[in-house]
């Protein structure tokens, strides 16, 4: 019964099993062995890479939100290069921008002068 569960056990490793068929055959006993790859000098190689460290995002630290960084064509056209003229600041220029225009917040001729 020993020798069964000795033959029979999946723990057991056989002599035979540690060579896969064909490698080292080709050889034979005696061979030289391998040669040594060539190494060159550090002057020649090419230089390391540095790893890669990704751009900080704007959404970084933010789990429920993903902010779109890629330029919209569609939008491009609607954005301004340069502040106009009579402006002399962004912010004021801004501040111009944010009002309401139309009849529900200004008067008739008001809301006719901004559109």
């Amino acid at each position: 019964k020993d020798r069964m569960k000795d033959r029979d056990d999946p723990t057991r490793q056989n002599k035979e099993e540690k060579f896969v068929s064909g490698w080292g055959s080709w050889a034979g006993a005696g061979a030289p062995p391998p040669k040594k790859p060539k190494t060159f000098s550090s002057k020649l190689c090419a230089p390391e890479k540095k790893p890669a460290v990704a751009p900080k995002r704007k959404d970084d630290g933010m789990s429920t939100v993903i902010i779109n960084e890629k330029r919209l064509k569609k939008t491009a056209k609607y954005q301004l290069a340069e502040i106009p003229h009579p402006y002399r600041s962004r912010a004021e220029y801004e501040k111009a921008i944010a009002g309401n225009i139309g009849q529900e917040w200004n008067t008739i001729h008001g809301a006719k002068e901004m559109s």
